[in-house]
């Protein structure tokens, strides 16, 4: 059964949910394959939110001057269209800077950077991540010594910080 909500040249495959078909998306050999002036899209999210009302629409974005039409809830459409632009960016940064004319390889390039700079950014957070946790547990430890030594000090009783 084919959802009446799919976007045209959008590939699925199709298994039933509760509400309505939902659809997991297909990934190709390549990011998309480019048909005409259209890319063919996996279509990413289901149409409908829980209680069976839309919450993703088509939209259009532009890349290299192409036209690729996913489906985005209304109020993420900003950031896609962001995250296009950017991705317009770097497209037309590399070309210019590498001389490099085909349009996959483009993408592959610059879709490396991109998971390369993800990969930096995770690495970062997780240092961040353990730092703080570090001071956390400094600070608990101080905290915890004083409470000792004011319990020492006034005879009463302290539980420890969890």
């Amino acid at each position: 059964m084919i959802c009446n909500m799919l976007p045209s040249r959008t590939v699925a495959i199709l298994d039933k949910c509760t509400n309505c078909t939902r659809i997991t998306h297909n990934y190709f050999d390549s990011i998309n394959r480019i048909m005409g002036s259209e890319m063919l899209v996996p279509y990413f999210v289901s149409p409908h939110n829980q209680e069976g009302i839309m919450s993703a629409q088509p939209v259009d974005i532009q890349i290299l001057g192409r036209t690729l039409r996913v489906n985005c809830p209304k109020e993420q459409q900003d950031a896609l269209k962001s995250s296009a632009a950017e991705l317009e960016q770097r497209l037309k940064d590399l070309k210019n800077r590498t001389g490099v004319t085909n349009t996959e390889q483009l993408i592959f390039i610059v879709a490396l950077n991109i998971c390369h700079e993800l990969a930096q950014e995770k690495i970062k957070t997780q240092d961040y991540t353990d730092n703080m946790e570090q001071k956390i547990r400094v600070l608990q430890h101080t905290i915890e010594q004083a409470l000792q030594e004011q319990a020492r000090i006034t005879g009463r009783t302290i539980t420890p910080l969890e």
